[in-house]
């Protein structure tokens, strides 16, 4: 698959796509906003940069904007029950779910590093298994991004005042979790459970290709994350005594 169609990847289009929306709503968390305004303006951005990933995921199967489109459109439903108040998250709670977004989306990069930009659309059951496992590694690294990755940077002796930023995400840890359930339990069944249930004709090879060591290291690795976000509230005070 070649990048001759990604608008992710020709500077005039991504401008116009993400670039451009971002510098629009950028400006208003360091300039005072009426909350009606930058709700439209945020929830407007969303929209429009999702879109732009569905399309593009549509266009050329660049693999990230498989991920990142569907999470765009999901802070745009987010976005306006916050900031009109519908749902109360706290007086950081637009940003929070402003910035999450953001944050998510960009973690939607990280398969990329390790299946490649492009995903094959003829290998239907592969892009299931990768999307799968993709979700359940972003997944289990935001649901222990609160926790258990500041005690390894304080462990690794980095520290600084945006390592605090990460225990916001605290409240939504129970979200991740089960986010992050649901695309592990589907991937096991790609990987281990599906595969039993596909037989060849004959002598025939069969047609599904078979799931890579990467894709099984990326779902039990996102596993032991998930486990140890879970065992963490009960393993901590133990790590943590003076």
């Amino acid at each position: 698959m070649t990048g001759s169609g990604d608008w992710a990847a020709r500077p005039k289009t991504f401008l116009l796509g993400w670039g451009l929306p971002l510098l629009i709503v950028l400006p208003t968390v360091f300039i005072a906003t009426p909350s009606w305004l930058a709700t439209t303006l945020w929830t407007g951005a969303f929209i429009w940069m999702g879109l732009g990933c569905v399309l593009n995921a549509r266009r050329c199967h660049r693999r990230h904007c498989y991920i990142s489109g569907p999470v765009l459109l999901l802070g745009a439903l987010t976005v306006p029950l916050v900031g009109l108040g519908v749902v109360s998250l706290g007086p950081n709670g637009f940003t929070i779910v402003t910035f999450g977004t953001i944050l998510l989306a960009g973690l939607a990069m990280v398969p990329e590093f390790i299946w490649g930009k492009y995903a094959k659309p003829a290998q239907g059951g592969t892009l299931k298994t990768d999307l799968a496992a993709a979700g359940g590694l972003i997944g289990a690294i935001a649901a222990s991004s609160c926790c258990i990755v500041p005690l390894v940077l304080f462990a690794l002796g980095i520290s600084g005042a945006w390592i605090g930023a990460l225990t916001v995400l605290a409240p939504y840890q129970p979200i991740f979790i089960a986010l992050t359930l649901g695309f592990l339990g589907y991937g096991y069944y790609l990987v281990y459970w599906r595969p039993k249930k596909t037989a060849c004709a004959g002598d025939a090879a069969c047609a599904r290709p078979l799931p890579s060591r990467l894709v099984k290291f990326s779902l039990w690795t996102a596993s032991l994350l998930v486990a140890a976000a879970l065992a963490f509230p009960y393993a901590a005070p133990y790590f943590l005594k003076t």
